[in-house]
């Protein structure tokens, strides 16, 4: 075992290559109490997408003056947060956002992260999420459907209502169990649509076609996880 790789039994690991045994829902759902605090800590053990190592652009791009992905690609361009930024600093998020994407597309130390922080919302503090409904820098949709924070606005600040969010993080776990399905059950059905390149959200389809022509080794990868054949292409839509 790597000293410099910090383990621990809540992992509840098994084979590296073992990857069917990883997503099964059932050892999944077997973990101990702590594993939420664990992966709320995956940032420490993320591979840098600054690194030239992990991420390289073999095309040159004007990162100052111009997108990496559409505008209707990038979530942060699509909220209250754009609002309060200039033309240069939308870009700057917007790409630094993109950057961290297509990390999670080539390497899966940060897609880990990514799954591990959408998991992790639930467990930000509520007097946090607060503060960013004051500021006007999330929604209180957001705040109830994604980080599981009720609220009240009785005058001009948010009011966490604490009882109220401890039964709503709740119901959230326990609807993130009901829906959950064993990974060949899912894989199998996402694998008629992907073939068919139906029922597809567009943003998706234009990522993986414009990924797997800017990538041939990525377009083989994604072959082989969908069992394609060799010539298969998405077509944008």
């Amino acid at each position: 075992m790597a000293e410099h790789i910090t383990h621990d039994p809540a992992y509840n690991t098994v084979d590296r290559d073992d990857f069917p045994a990883m997503v099964e829902v059932e050892r999944y759902m077997d973990r101990h109490d702590d594993f939420d605090a664990i992966i709320s800590g995956t940032v420490d053990h993320f591979w840098d997408p600054n690194d030239e190592r992990y991420l390289q652009f073999d095309q040159p791009f004007n990162l100052k003056d111009e997108l990496l992905m559409p505008r209707d690609f990038v979530v942060e361009l699509n909220c209250a947060v754009a609002e309060k930024l200039d033309e240069g600093e939308q870009i700057a998020l917007a790409n630094e956002s993109s950057r961290w994407q297509l990390s999670s597309i080539l390497h899966g130390e940060q897609g880990a992260l990514s799954l591990s922080v959408s998991l992790a919302q639930i467990l930000r503090d509520p007097g946090a999420v607060a503060h960013d409904l004051d500021e006007g820098w999330t929604t209180e949709r957001v705040a109830l459907e994604i980080n599981g924070v009720v609220t009240s606005k009785p005058d001009v600040s948010y009011v966490v209502d604490e009882v109220a969010t401890e039964k709503k993080r709740s119901d959230i776990r326990e609807e993130r169990k009901r829906r959950a399905v064993p990974f060949r059950e899912w894989w199998a059905e996402e694998r008629v649509k992907v073939e068919a390149q139906e029922n597809m959200d567009p943003a998706v389809l234009g990522m993986w076609a414009t990924s797997m022509e800017l990538s041939p080794k990525y377009a083989e990868e994604i072959r082989r996880f969908w069992n394609l054949p060799a010539d298969f292409v998405f077509e944008e839509q």
